[in-house]
């Protein structure tokens, strides 16, 4: 079988089910001009077709065109899954749109692993977010990382968010409102100000400042040219 007549039997059998003359239609674009692989063809349409997606046939060939060129399909899936699951427990729908708006970030993809560790650090105590507000912070915390254009390392971010909040939390007595408030803060020096640098510098700043916190607090961070 060739490659046309393998495109043209998907298209016309079951479940697509499209004419003769649709099917051709299809094979062209898919084929010839979207140079789709059949197998990428195949993932993504099983995918958007089938529970939990459910969507139409035309709504999974749509959804193939828009997504097949910006995000792999096994992004798709896993980022699917975290939105699709509890505890962010979206609809399908939103869940979709969701993967698409993160997936095609101007910054690059939200990688997974940052939604999942930044996600759980902030739905769970002492942060203890509700699972939209958790959502829009790792969003947010995602984009607050671009600095004049430097970006740094995630599996970095990962690490140093929970343990600056930790520091501002236990050590010097934030509250947990103001403790994320100094991790953006802090977000746009991480990478550049490490955690030892930081923490050195309110130590000094807090013997120097008769262990006032908040001045302090301000004089760490302009040591620290933030």
């Amino acid at each position: 079988m060739t490659d046309r007549a393998a495109y043209y039997d998907f298209f016309n059998k079951a479940p697509v089910n499209k004419s003769s003359a649709e099917s051709n239609a299809l094979v062209e674009k898919f084929h010839s001009k979207l140079q789709i692989p059949l197998s990428t063809l195949k993932q993504y349409f099983e995918f958007f077709y089938k529970a939990p997606v459910n969507k139409t046939v035309s709504e999974s060939l749509d959804l193939i065109e828009k997504f097949h060129s910006r995000l792999p399909v096994a992004y798709v899936k896993d980022a699917f899954d975290f939105f699709y699951k509890s505890p962010v427990n979206k609809t399908s729908s939103e869940s979709i749109d969701l993967v698409y708006k993160w997936g095609t970030h101007p910054y690059g993809s939200v990688p997974i692993f940052f939604m999942k560790v930044m996600f759980d650090f902030f739905y769970k105590a002492p942060v203890n977010k509700n699972a939209s507000e958790a959502l829009s912070l790792v969003y947010k915390y995602y984009e607050t990382t671009e600095v004049d254009g430097w970006l740094p390392s995630y599996d970095k971010l990962v690490y140093d968010i929970p343990k600056f909040f930790d520091y501002f939390y236990k050590t010097i007595n934030c509250n947990s409102s103001e403790s994320l408030v100094n991790c953006e803060r802090i977000m746009k020096g991480v990478g550049k100000v490490d955690f030892d640098t930081f923490s050195k510098a309110y130590d000094h700043a807090y013997r120097k400042q008769n262990q006032n916190r908040q001045q302090s607090m301000a004089a760490a961070f302009s040591a620290v040219g933030l």
